[in-house]
């Protein structure tokens, strides 16, 4: 009898041990009922187009959900971050036991990316946005009749490039035509 309660005592021992070491090294495998409140979450919630990297860590009682949503790559940075904070808001309706959820956010593709040789979901470095800026002013300079430019808009589209809108002021005698 004592080898008997010997052994389950360290049975015991183990299995606490083993759900601890899981809960240091920060175990983030996500859970079934998780991945589909996620999903549900981002299916409710307007501007999120596709819910990927999903991980949960475990905090006590408590779990912390970390997430990639993809959004139109065309809305402005200030849309894009309302998105976030709809989704976080809808998670943690979904799972009380969340307490933290971060959201990472980033561009929709339009297609798949075709393998140019780069790694796995790596994405070409575009130029920056200033060096983009600074390029149009100077093109656009030289055109008398533009007084001025009111906004660009550079948008950065993974398989497309740089797609530009620009807003400019115009001499009043300019005509459509004319321009």
């Amino acid at each position: 009898t004592g080898m008997l309660v010997a052994a389950l005592v360290a049975k015991a021992g183990a299995e606490i041990g083993w759900e601890a070491l899981q809960e240091v090294m920060e175990k983030t495998s996500v859970d079934d009922e998780t991945r589909r409140a996620v999903e549900a979450a981002a299916a409710a919630t307007a501007g999120v187009v596709k819910v990927d990297r999903l991980r949960t860590r475990k905090m006590g009682p408590y779990s912390l959900v970390d997430l990639r949503a993809q959004v139109n790559p065309k809305i402005s940075v200030s849309s894009a971050h309302n998105v976030a904070k709809h989704l976080r808001s809808q998670i943690h309706e979904k799972l009380p036991t969340v307490s933290e959820v971060f959201v990472h956010i980033s561009p929709a593709a339009a297609e798949p990316a075709e393998s140019d040789g780069s790694a796995a979901g790596e994405q070409k470095l575009m130029r920056p946005y200033v060096e983009v800026e600074a390029e149009v002013h100077k093109a656009l300079e030289s055109i008398t009749e533009i007084r001025g430019i009111s906004h660009i808009f550079i948008h950065y589209v993974v398989d497309q490039g740089i797609q530009l809108k620009v807003d400019i002021v115009c001499d009043q005698s300019l005509t459509v035509v004319r321009a």
